[in-house]
């Protein structure tokens, strides 16, 4: 109690440094004492079997996509560049894995006469779209061209259709993967 130790490699640690802990030496203590008291009392886990209410941002943002259903501002995209083998269902698999430890990835957003919530599927399938392009012939411009449409669809979110995955496969050594999440999903 009360103490404060620390280590660093040979010569990993200034005067000045040591000097900043020694000056903040009681509001690192008491910060890591908070910290320990909030590892005591662990984030409760939510009910997955039944329907959960909305936060105030993923109801801002359904009411938003429902006013306005073409509108792709809440559709995040990512491409990611993999270069070398590449195993297809394992890919497939590890997407899945991903959506089964990540229940926001598997909720559908279901509107009744009470109000919008939110209904976590027990398990999903993830099916990895895939497109074969020569890499001769496909160039950034074509690429350009599959974003904006991937960015264009709609995400079905009473289905619980809040991400999905292209896979372009440019050769058996080039592969572009496009994610699309619907934004709901990361608030």
């Amino acid at each position: 109690e009360g103490q404060l130790r620390f280590s660093a490699p040979k010569g990993g640690m200034s005067d000045s440094l040591r000097d900043q802990l020694r000056q903040h030496k009681s509001a690192i203590i008491a910060f890591l004492a908070q910290t320990q008291k909030s590892l005591q009392n662990p984030i409760e886990s939510v009910d997955h079997t039944g329907f959960q209410p909305l936060s105030f941002a993923q109801e801002r943002i359904w009411f938003l996509s429902q006013l306005t259903p073409n509108n792709t501002a809440f559709h995040l995209q990512h491409l990611f560049e993999i270069k070398g083998n590449l195993d297809k269902p394992r890919l497939e698999k590890a997407i899945t894995a991903l959506a089964q430890r990540n229940s926001i990835l598997r909720t559908a957003y279901i509107s009744n006469a009470s109000g919008t919530w939110q209904k976590i599927m027990p398990s999903c399938n993830i099916a990895l779209r895939c497109i074969d392009a020569e890499q001769s012939t496909f160039d950034n411009q074509a690429l350009d061209k599959i974003v904006l449409q991937e960015s264009r669809t709609a995400f079905q979110l009473d289905k619980g259709d809040v991400f999905r995955h292209l896979l372009i496969a440019l050769n058996d050594q080039h592969h572009i993967l496009l994610t699309t999440v619907h934004h709901i999903a990361t608030d």
